[in-house]
């Protein structure tokens, strides 16, 4: 074991990665609720005994809790989409990953030379409320002029994110109330996960594109004001106006709509990749269907039985992210004891690891031993 203090910032956020309250895993360890609050706030120092215990209960590599802590630029706003409906406890897990997810790409970031991402020179109020819908057009339209994205749809979405320097992840995030969020705590990298719990591969791709939004148009929010309803509601409508806009370019998409019926859409979904709910809203947001053509539209969608599931969803196969994992294989591949190096300098639990990078080959759990043999691609 390390020779280093137990971290009890790192239990915290084992605990809440794993959705566990302070009482639930007293209960498991034999101890009471105060005696792991003050060894979430360092007032005690847990035996080694107790440490384990603890490591057992929370399904973590004993070494996670002995790691030394690090900041993870918390002073940037978490981005959560469906924020105003997200639990605090789905919240919170989502923000543990994410700083895991920091330990990793901190250390990718040690050994190898990465692609960056550059922020856009776009000029938008940081009040919210002074954002127009023709900023959020030109916005978008700057993202595809300056990554030179062809006209017509976006081949990936996924990997266009990674070119320019993003890591994406798509993984379960155990919570109904949130499909996806973003964050530049590292300017360099920012991170987008995507959850994958519910949803297909068109509602993925409109994910990734609604995230880039909240980091091309939300910037400048303060981190306070995402706490009120109101203003969470607008940034929402505002990414995904955002979202729209990147996936469905005006004048591209208005040419390819022959005509504006369900029929007329289904035929599109393929080539645009995007959900006939979202080009439905597309049409509206552009004027080009009224508000009651709108509403007869999803009343349709309904009669069918498209809400849940769509024509083609279970057909179209979803973009995967692969940067994170070419960053692992990388290492590993090439670099005697690397790997080995890599699982002890992040120490984190082996479901997790294998989440993010489809399995690696040692896992760790309890310990370092189980193997995992990597998938091919």
């Amino acid at each position: 074991m390390p020779n280093l203090g137990f971290q009890g910032r790192r239990l915290t956020q084992a605990r809440k990665a794993r959705t566990m309250t302070q009482k639930a895993l007293a209960q498991l360890i034999g101890k009471t609720s105060q005696t792991v609050s003050q060894y979430e706030s360092g007032t005690i120092v847990p035996p080694v005994e107790v440490v384990e215990s603890i490591a057992q209960a929370l399904q973590v590599p004993v070494e996670l809790l002995y790691r030394p802590w690090v900041d993870h630029g918390s002073n940037q706003p978490i981005f959560y989409r469906s924020m105003s409906a997200a639990t605090k406890k789905a919240r919170g897990a989502a923000e543990s990953k994410l700083e895991w997810i920091d330990d990793c790409v901190a250390y990718f970031e040690s050994m190898l030379e990465l692609p960056e991402y550059s922020p856009f020179d776009i000029d938008v109020p940081s009040d919210p409320a002074r954002i127009t819908v023709d900023m959020i057009e030109d916005a978008a339209a700057s993202v595809r002029l300056a990554w030179e994205v062809p006209k017509g749809p976006i081949d990936n979405m996924v990997g266009l994110l990674e070119k320019h320097g993003f890591f994406v992840f798509m993984m379960p995030l155990n919570a109904d109330t949130l499909d996806a969020l973003s964050v530049d705590w590292n300017e360099k990298h920012p991170y987008v996960i995507v959850g994958t719990d519910q949803g297909n591969a068109c509602r993925w791709r409109f994910d990734c594109a609604h995230e880039l939004g909240h980091l091309v148009l939300h910037q400048g929010v303060d981190a306070t004001a995402l706490s009120t309803p109101a203003i969470c509601k607008l940034i929402e409508t505002q990414a995904h106006r955002f979202a729209s806009a990147l996936l469905l370019p005006e004048q591209e998409f208005v040419e390819s709509l022959y005509s504006v019926s369900l029929d007329g859409y289904r035929e599109l979904k393929p080539y645009w990749k995007v959900s006939i709910a979202a080009m439905v809203r597309r049409t509206r947001d552009l004027g080009i269907i009224s508000e009651d053509g709108y509403r007869n539209l999803y009343i349709s969608i309904s009669r069918r039985k498209w809400r849940k599931t769509e024509p083609f969803d279970e057909e179209m196969a979803p973009e995967r992210p692969a940067l994170a994992r070419k960053c692992l294989d990388i290492i590993t591949g090439s670099i005697t004891g690397s790997e080995d190096e890599f699982v002890k300098a992040t120490a984190l639990p082996g479901d997790f690891m294998m989440m993010l990078f489809g399995g690696c080959r040692k896992v760790p759990h309890t310990g370092w031993g189980q193997v995992i043999e990597l998938p091919s691609r």
